[in-house]
This record gives structure tokens, sequence and C-alpha cells, in this order.
């Protein structure tokens, strides 16, 4: 997460940062009425349930392009993982099922990305391969590895899911736990479907 001040950072320098630390990010947008100065080492960095999710754009490893903001409409799920990460890569096969799973009892309906923090393709597209991972994977660089910031040897599996509005519906500091993923789906879901049915 970068913090700028005003006085210290001129815009084209922060955005010269921004794409040596984040290659395969082509769009982020930023909430310009947020407040400069210092951080506040108490607030969290991940939106809170409830708020809208900040958008982005990423290109998969096929060439795609993923825009958060096209995805309205449908529930998304990010996984943030690295190949360097330890519990990451020990939780790719039980991760992958879980996705096919996912994929085959909601269908279009929920839309599935793996933002992957690594410095290059290479490596990314073997471990693609030995796992046969099918979630598209979107390499965004290692300047925001959530282990150099919370200064661990190995970093935990981190889950986003964004409902239809593009408001976040759970984050890793949210109340409900992983397993309660599918339970926060189906609700989202039917509630989408009755706001639809009512317009």
């Amino acid at each position: 997460m970068y913090q700028f001040t005003r006085q210290a950072t001129s815009v084209p320098a922060a955005k010269a940062r921004l794409r040596q630390n984040l290659p395969n990010l082509s769009l982020l947008v930023a909430d310009q009425d947020r407040a400069f100065g210092r951080p506040d080492k108490t607030a969290s960095g991940h939106p809170k349930p409830g708020k809208l999710a900040p958008d982005f754009t990423v290109t998969t490893l096929d060439g795609a392009k993923f825009t958060l903001s096209e995805q309205r409409g449908k529930i998304v799920l990010l996984h943030f993982w690295g190949t360097w990460c330890g519990p990451c890569v020990k939780s790719l096969p039980a991760l992958n099922r879980y996705h096919e799973h996912l994929k085959q009892k909601y269908g279009d309906r929920v839309v599935l990305l793996d933002l992957v923090m690594d410095d290059t393709d290479f490596k990314l597209r073997d471990f693609v391969a030995t796992y046969k991972l099918t979630t598209p994977q979107a390499r965004i660089g290692t300047a925001l590895r959530p282990c150099g910031v919370l200064r661990r040897r190995e970093c935990p599996v981190t889950i986003s899911m964004i409902g239809p509005d593009g408001r976040v519906l759970l984050n890793r500091e949210s109340p409900e736990d992983s397993s309660d993923t599918e339970t926060v789906i189906d609700r989202t879901l039917a509630q989408n479907s009755r706001k639809s049915a009512a317009r």
C-alpha cells in the first residue's frame, strides 16, 4: 500500500513508482477525496465490507483483460497468492478443487480471479501447469507482498469477495470465516435476484 503526502511526492513520480512496482496493472482508480497525511497505523489497508471496492484492470497470463467494474451483476472472488508463499502453494490443490466446485455450483454468476504476487511469469506458468490451475491468473508483482508488510516468513492465503454492486462482501478481516463463503454467495445472489425482480 502506498502512502503519499502532497509535499513529498509529485503525481508523475508516484505514477512512475506504481508502474515500476506493479508491472501488469494497467488501471487503478483511487479515491481522490482521500485525505493526505500520515498513515493511521491502527487503520486497515483493506476496504471494509460494505465499502465500494477500488476498480482495477489486470492482464491474465492468457492475455485477457480483466476489469473489476465490468463484472457488475456478478460476485467476484479474488484470491491473492504467490509462488514464494509456502502456505499458498500448499493450499493450491484444495483451492483448485474448491474453485471447480464453485464453477459447477454457480456457473457464470461467480467470477474467480487469482492475483499473483510474483516478479515474472516464468515460475507462475510452471505452477499453473504443475498444479493444473484452471482459474485465470494475473501477475501483479511483489511490491504489495503482505508478508513484507507483516514481516512474516510465510504468508497466509488472502481472499476477498466483491458483490454484484461492486461493494466488498468479505475480506480477511470480515467476521465470517472462509467456511461461510458459500453462505454469503447464496445470500447475496438471492438478494440480487429479489432486487432484479422488483425492478
